[in-house]
Formats: C-alpha cells, structure tokens, sequence
C-alpha cells in the first residue's frame, strides 16, 4: 500500500471567523469521510501571536498508546491498524511521582519508533502532528489509553487566510474548495444549543461540604493545598452532537482553546480551556500558569469589582504565586542556566463567567531536553493536584468520588521534530450518547468556605450550564 503523503493549499475568506470556520470543517469532513470518523476525529485550536491556527484529523494512520496496569506501563505503536512494536516498562523505580517515570518512558518510545514511523511513512512523517493527550490518574489505579495519540490519515491546518491538507493521495485528491467552504452559514445556522432535561452532581452538594470539612482536617499536618473536582452528568433527551455543543461553548472574543478529540472506543471529549500547560518550538518552550479566581460577569462594573477582589485577595495571590515559581524551578531544570524569565507576572484573564491571575514563563532548553522531558518536570502541577505532590494526591484519592480520566490531563499535539503545544485539559465534558459528562476543580486551602469552592466549581461549569454565558 502507498502511504506516501501529499499536500495542496487552498486560499480561504478571512472574513469569515476562524474557529467556527474550523467546526464547520470538522462537522462536513466527518460526513464526507464516515470510514475515516470510525477510526479518530478531532480538532485543536490555539493562539500563535495573536493569530488562530486550527488543527483537523481525521482517521488513523499511525497510533501511540500506553496503557498501565499492574504497575507496568505498555507503550505501544500501530500503523495502519497493524501492531509494529511494544515496550513494557516497570513503574516500580522509585521517583518523585509516578508521572516522571511515565513521561521518561514515553520518551525513549518515541524515540525507538521514530525509525520505524519514517520508514513506513516517509521524511514527511516528522512534521505532520501526533494529535491527543493524556489522563490525569491518581493512585495506582489502572487505566487503558492513559497516552494516546494518533497520526490522522487526513490531515488539515487552517489558518485565518489558507487550509493545507495532506494525506494520502487517495484522501486528497478528491477534496475541492467547495467542500471546505460550502453551507458554511447554513450549517451554522443549524447549530441550536441542546438542552439537557436533568443532571446528577458527583458529589452531591452536601457530600462535597463535608468532604473539603474532612479534607482540611487531613491537610493540617503535612498539605499546603490540594485540587478537588466534581463533575456533573447531564442527561439530554437524544444522542449529543459534540461539535454541536462545542460550538454554543465556544466565546470567539475570548483567546481559548478549542478541543475536540474522538476515539470511538475511548469517547468524545470536547473543552475550551484557558490554560496553557507548554509550547515547545525548537529549544524555545513556554508556560502559562492560571491559579486564583474569582466570578465573571457580563456588567462592566461588577466584573471591576470582582477584578479587584482578585487582585487584592492575599489567599489567590499566594495560591498563584506558589504555582508559578514551581513551574519556574521546574523549567530551570530543564533549561539553559539563566535562561529562564517570568516574561508576564499575575495578569487577569478575564473570560466572561470567570476570571483568572495569569503567568507567563519562558526559556531555552538544553540541546537534548525533549517535551517529554520537560513534562517529567512540569506535571502534574500544583493548579490542577496540589502540594506536596504526594500527600495532595492522597487527598484526591479519598476525597474526590470519581475517576477524572482526561479531566485535569491535557490535549494537544507533539511531532517528530520534538514541537509541540499542550492545554491542560479544563473546562472539558466527555460526551457519550445522551449524556454529557462536566467537570471542574477548586484549589482547597486552610481556612477555605467550603460553599464558596462550591459556588467556584459551578462557576466553571458555567458555559455548559448556562446557555447566556
């Protein structure tokens, strides 16, 4: 079989927004390509200097998947649904956290396969994106898909004037113009927000009350700060279109991520989180904490008055503080000496129904620092687990009732030639039928109000709740 990859550029309308363009996309190459939708679809936007670039995949042509069992991580790659190799690995050497190891292995896969990825697809096979993500588990939980990323057989990079498309040329070939451009606002038009008929909240108001009551109890002796999560399950009269409800999700004023990622086998999962987790270009690599919030609104005088509440509040300052120096003595074992700034220090993200103090961290790598090296170093960080690592990690285990799975994990992309762009994976809802799954965390500190983590965590929720925000 020839898999050899082609490429073609077409010039799109500018005047046409983006993201929602992107959706359109997804929405038609899925009705063009069903064969292709089977296998994985997807969508992952981001912000490059100020400009939206958009990545759509479609089908599967090569897959990397670990999955941990037993202590023991399987690293696996499939091309065209054919196993090439598997690495088992022990997770039993003592780290710091179980993640390092994780990532650690995960690199010396990459490398060991990147051979047999250029032999079978070819020179190109080293630009073209591995696009997916990973799980966010805590314990010794085993766990199918805790990486996963997939090297679509389709492949579409859109940006605010062009659409490359590369794939094989049996895939290519046959797409035109019209059919990245065509019904754009027609099939918009049909986008009616679904509404859902009932939700069940895990853990119920009162169990979550009384579980941030037990947990700063446990936190007095050794824990400065854990994340606890809850999740919301709505049920919907009928099976969920997840570009449907992405698209009512979607803010286009608002520099978000959108998110997109469908295994069949693994489910749907859809977000548009704010947080940058790491960007990697070369040996130019950037983080963006979020920690400390407070609630949005669409009145100007009220979303100034919650603004210098933020500002002001001595608890999210030092709850932002301690996150991003972690993540700058993290980048600074991973880069150049003195390489490492603070380019942007607790700036407001203002998203409409919430908003968030915001740092930017950069540096130069060393030479042999890969991305999975740096997120050996990086995660899991404090914003989405707690501290110390450990002890927040057994607070999650007790305290929190259900298994977050990509939840607090991230989405993104990586390729061969080491670039890559994660978002921590917030603001995100697994779709499975008729039923959406909602999540959202709460940094839990001594002294926290417990109903006010609670009134936070709806907050967040609030864009798949409400249907003005």
């Amino acid at each position: 079989m020839n898999t050899e990859r082609i490429q073609r550029e077409f010039q799109m309308d500018p005047s046409v927004p983006q993201r929602q363009r992107a959706l359109h996309l997804v929405q038609n190459l899925k009705q063009q390509f069903p064969e292709l939708t089977q296998e994985f679809s997807s969508l992952f936007s981001y912000y490059e200097q100020d400009e939206s670039i958009c990545l759509i995949g479609l089908g599967c042509e090569a897959d990397i998947r670990a999955d941990l069992k037993d202590n023991t991580l399987s690293l696996s790659l499939t091309i065209n649904e054919e196993e090439a190799i598997t690495v088992h690995a022990s997770l039993e050497s003592q780290c710091f956290h179980r993640y390092e190891k994780i990532f650690e292995h995960t690199h010396r896969f990459i490398q060991q396969v990147k051979p047999i990825l250029e032999a079978s697809l070819g020179h190109k096979a080293s630009t073209i994106p591995f696009l997916g993500g990973w799980k966010c588990v805590t314990g010794q939980s085993d766990t199918e898909s805790l990486i996963r990323f997939t090297l679509p057989k389709l492949m579409i990079t859109l940006s605010s004037q062009s659409c490359c498309v590369s794939g094989t040329k049996s895939l290519v070939e046959p797409i035109t113009t019209a059919m990245l451009t065509e019904n754009l606002n027609s099939a918009m038009a049909l986008y009616t927000r679904p509404e859902f008929k009932h939700y069940r909240a895990t853990p119920t108001c009162r169990e979550y009350i009384d579980n941030l009551v037990n947990t700063m109890e446990k936190m007095e002796q050794n824990c400065h700060k854990v994340v606890l999560g809850r999740k919301k399950e709505l049920q919907y009269e009928q099976p969920i279109n997840p570009l449907q409800l992405l698209h009512q999700i979607q803010k286009l004023d608002k520099k978000t991520y959108d998110i997109y990622m469908d295994w069949p086998e693994v489910g749907a999962w859809i977000g548009v989180s704010p947080e940058t987790l790491v960007v990697k270009e070369g040996q130019y690599v950037r983080v963006e904490p979020l920690a400390g919030t407070r609630k949005g609104s669409d009145h100007q005088a009220q979303a100034e008055k919650y603004k210098r509440e933020l500002i002001d509040s001595e608890k999210e300052n030092i709850e932002h503080e301690t996150a991003s120096d972690l993540f700058f003595k993290a980048l600074s074992d991973t880069c150049e000496p003195g390489s490492v700034i603070e380019k942007e220090s607790k700036s407001i993200l203002d998203l409409g129904y919430v908003q968030h103090l915001k740092s930017c961290i950069q540096g130069t790598t060393r030479p042999e620092t890969s991305i999975f090296h740096i997120l050996a170093k990086i995660y899991p960080p404090a914003t989405i687990w707690g501290l110390p690592i450990r002890q927040s990690e057994a607070l999650i285990e007790n305290f929190e009732p259900f298994q977050r799975e990509f939840f607090t994990g991230a989405f993104g992309f990586f390729n061969l030639e080491d670039a890559a762009h994660f978002s921590l994976a917030i603001r995100v809802a697994k779709i499975h039928g008729e039923q959406a799954s909602v999540f959202a965390g709460s940094g839990i500190v001594q002294g926290a109000d417990p109903y006010h983590e609670w009134m936070e965590t709806d907050n967040k929720m609030a864009p798949f709740i409400k249907p003005s925000l």
